[in-house]
């Protein structure tokens, strides 16, 4: 009996152990953030319903000694998409809407590029990306800003060609920043304007900001299906939680080697609102965010009760991922490994050999064009679904103007043949080939466009439009 209770005892302290952050964690992070050169982090842990770490590392502002602490908010971007599936589960609890109705039958104006998908699209398809449209499609909508309201927003979707048949395949649609270094994520950490109107009218699939401490109580609510902290009732019902992390679209899993091969699954799905794939056999629901200067992740381990979320208000994920294993291996009792290390050693391979192609790409454009006089290209062009474009002239130079989205203009400067290259006024914009095309007569007939960084963010889908003059009207 005395060597049983021994036993138990040591059982008890392991796993007690186990079940608290690692040792030497905090100084770890704050270490890791001054090497990688993040200003701003908050961080929650939050473990069989107790908080076991909540708080901030770092400044809000590069130059400003405002410390970061667990009440300082950071927007989330994509994690938003969970607490926006809560709230539709609320609305089901109450039987104002179900998971599988129609969408036109609460949005009578809602459609489709589509007739077919347009009636039979419901509200779960929604969640779970599996319109048809593809990567990043329609995202100029509202990235980086807009003046559209989220009506018209919603109104452009049935000018966007799918890209896929519905429902037959996963696509991803819906601060400070490295800016001076030939591509976005290469160079120092530039300031950005967290008040800018980024995005404003796709809140709901991103505009939440939120705390450490807030997360904190976000985590415990998921991990109790709902039910609130300190026996405060409940949120949504366990049905309605059952519904949010059931996996419905799988997700493409690509290889992983070398250093990496360890974290690869061997499933990855969509829920709704949530990422559901196993970590080294072990189940996870998480979900990513991104706003252009801030990156979040949001982890969930079920069967450990454990969750744990980490913000920063820079875009260097190879903290937040690190920090994301490092977790994930303590909790799951696996050796411990550098993993931050890794993922920055590997991010910096991936941006030097993309800088590599784009400067060789741009090194040696042809001695050849424009072909026209620079005011043949002058007028007004549309897009089905993005909207007008203004090419106008100024000081000997042709000029862009994205007239559906507020400061989005600056110069063109020519490439090669009939293309042109942006210099956007706002530094922070992905710049972009405009490429025009003419007719017969010599006459620009089209406009196309794609984004000048192999790295740019897929929502910069400049791809995806396709515009053409507007005709003048008769005086």
């Amino acid at each position: 009996m005395k060597h049983l209770a021994s036993a138990s005892l040591m059982i008890l302290c392991a796993t007690t152990a186990v079940a608290a952050p690692p040792s030497g964690f905090e100084s770890r992070v704050e270490g890791l953030r001054k090497e990688i050169g993040v200003p701003g982090l908050g961080l929650a842990i939050v473990e069989n319903d107790k908080v076991t770490l909540a708080r901030g590392f770092g400044v809000k502002r590069l130059g400003s000694p405002e410390r970061v602490d667990a009440d300082t908010i950071f927007p989330t971007g994509s994690t938003g998409k969970a607490f926006t599936v809560a709230a539709l589960g609320i609305l089901v609890d109450e039987g104002k809407i179900g998971w599988d109705d129609k969408v036109i039958d609460h949005l009578p104006g809602f459609q489709m590029y589509d007739p077919w998908v347009t009636r039979e699209m419901t509200i779960r398809d929604l969640l779970v990306h599996r319109s048809g449209l593809g990567l990043g499609a329609g995202d100029l909508l509202f990235v980086p800003r807009t003046n559209l309201s989220r009506a018209e927003s919603v109104r452009r979707l049935r000018y966007i060609k799918p890209a896929t048949s519905f429902r037959s395949a996963y696509a991803y649609d819906q601060p400070h920043a490295r800016m001076n270094g030939g591509l976005r994520g290469v160079g120092d950490q530039s300031v950005l304007d967290e008040r800018d109107n980024l995005g404003s009218n796709a809140s709901p699939a991103g505009g939440l900001a939120v705390s450490a401490n807030d997360m904190a109580r976000w985590l415990m609510i998921q991990l109790d299906g709902g039910a609130l902290p300190n026996n405060g009732g409940r949120l949504f019902s366990q049905a309605a939680h059952d519904q949010m992390w059931t996996p419905l679209v799988l997700q493409p899993v690509a290889p992983r080697s070398g250093a990496m091969a360890a974290t690869q699954p061997m499933f990855n799905t969509y829920a709704l609102g949530w990422d559901v794939r196993d970590y080294r056999g072990t189940k996870i629901v998480w979900h990513g965010g991104a706003v252009f200067g801030f990156l979040t992740a949001v982890v969930l381990i079920p069967e450990k009760h454990v969750g744990f979320s980490i913000e920063i208000n820079s875009e260097d994920g190879a903290i937040i991922i690190g920090l994301m294993y490092e977790l994930l291996d303590h909790y799951l009792g696996l050796p411990k490994d550098s993993w931050p290390e890794k993922i920055t050693a590997e991010g910096q391979k991936r941006v030097q050999e993309a800088l590599k192609a784009y400067q060789s790409g741009t090194a040696k454009p042809a001695n050849i064009g424009p072909s026209l006089p620079l005011d043949h290209y002058v007028g007004t062009y549309a897009d089905p679904w993005y909207g007008n474009i203004e090419i106008a002239q100024a000081n000997g130079a042709l000029t862009i103007d994205f007239k559906s989205t507020p400061r989005m203009g600056g110069k063109l400067e020519h490439w090669q043949y009939d293309s042109f290259v942006t210099r956007f006024d706002d530094k922070t914009i992905e710049p972009a080939y405009v490429t025009f095309g003419l007719n017969a007569d010599g006459k620009v007939e089209r406009i196309t466009m794609k984004a000048v960084s192999p790295l740019a963010d897929f929502s910069y889908d400049y791809h995806d439009l396709s515009f053409t003059p507007v005709a003048q009207k008769s005086k």
